[in-house]
């Protein structure tokens, strides 16, 4: 371990399953794949976009070619219905803020509750503040863009390279195990 817990060696690996197998197949060994490995200081240095950015075009060959699943002994077609990452992870993956602190206004990925506003109220009342969508991860990506907006006031940094996805999109595919709580 180098300073701070860094090194120099620190690797980010992305795996891939295909999740319409049968539960006895999804989590055997041969059926997780790896989609990329390479050093964490590519990813800092390039960013997740550039080291991601081949992965959607070999996802667009699941979703309209069939691929043969030794295991099953059939072909199958496929696409990503979802991610498991932890928090830091996720928000990399979907171009949002890496910081939980004040200085970001709109840190949850998965509602737009403001730094001040969660002080007030608790994040586990999902009726409290609206969820993030579609139609408003678009419309605040445009306004930071357009520099209309500063990144931090909506959280988002980036677009995500899964948008080149067909059927993906950051605020529909991730499994909300729990919502943050005050």
């Amino acid at each position: 371990m180098g300073r701070h817990g860094e090194s120099t060696n620190r690797q980010k690996c992305f795996y891939w399953t295909v999740a319409n197998l049968p539960p006895e197949l999804r989590a055997c060994i041969d059926n997780i794949q790896l989609a990329l490995l390479c050093k964490s200081v590519y990813v800092q240095h390039f960013g997740v976009y550039k080291v991601l950015k081949k992965f959607p075009d070999d996802v667009s060959v699941l979703e309209t070619s069939e691929i043969f699943v030794d295991s099953l002994g059939a072909e199958i077609r496929g696409t990503a219905s979802f991610v498991a990452a932890d928090d830091l992870a996720a928000h990399m993956l979907f171009g949002l803020a890496q910081s939980f602190g004040p200085a970001v206004d709109r840190f949850c990925r998965y509602c737009l509750a403001t730094n001040s506003g969660a002080l007030q109220k608790s994040l586990s009342d999902a009726e409290v503040f609206p969820l993030r969508t579609p139609v408003n991860y678009q419309y605040h990506l445009a306004q930071v863009a357009d520099g209309v907006a500063d990144p931090s006031t909506y959280g988002i940094w980036s677009d995500s390279v899964l948008h080149n996805l067909r059927h993906f999109h950051a605020t529909e595919v991730f499994p909300q195990i729990c919502h943050m709580t005050c």
